[in-house]
């Protein structure tokens, strides 16, 4: 209906996105936010540096009472611990040992939450034992 009014020559005013989202696109990839943008940008340019190993957008999680929860990113990152005879953080250099483990984290931009949103994120850490970090403004 609006694209057969546009044709017509009838200006509409711009449609504006429940929660005052703008959809972005950065290198190709479509973004639904530009606070969702902007990580997906950052992640990039961390794991072309190998600050971490990599990452992948779009992460559907199936929660045990049949809902759904799409995340923004999944996160694969070296967690660094201390070296278990000596004190030192990275690699130890007294016994060589490397002192990192991949890790995976879930992202979720989020510029407003929902009561859905928070019920989502508290059965996934209560029954799967995986917390969310959010990505604010």
């Amino acid at each position: 209906m609006r694209q057969q009014l546009e044709a017509q020559g009838i200006e509409l005013p711009s449609s504006r996105n429940k929660y005052g989202n703008v959809p972005t696109e950065v290198d190709g990839h479509r973004c639904a936010s530009k606070l969702e943008g902007r990580l997906y940008h950052d992640l990039n340019v961390m794991a072309a540096e190998k600050l971490i190993l990599g990452h992948l957008s779009q992460v559907t999680v199936r929660l045990p009472s049949t809902n759904r929860m799409d995340l923004d990113e999944l996160i694969n990152r070296l967690q660094t611990y201390r070296c278990s005879k000596h004190p030192v953080p990275y690699m130890c250099p007294i016994c060589s040992e490397i002192n990192s483990i991949p890790t995976l984290v879930f992202a979720d931009a989020k510029g407003f939450m929902t009561d859905a949103w928070r019920v989502k994120c508290k059965e996934l850490e209560h029954v799967l034992g995986v917390k969310v970090q959010l990505i604010r403004r």
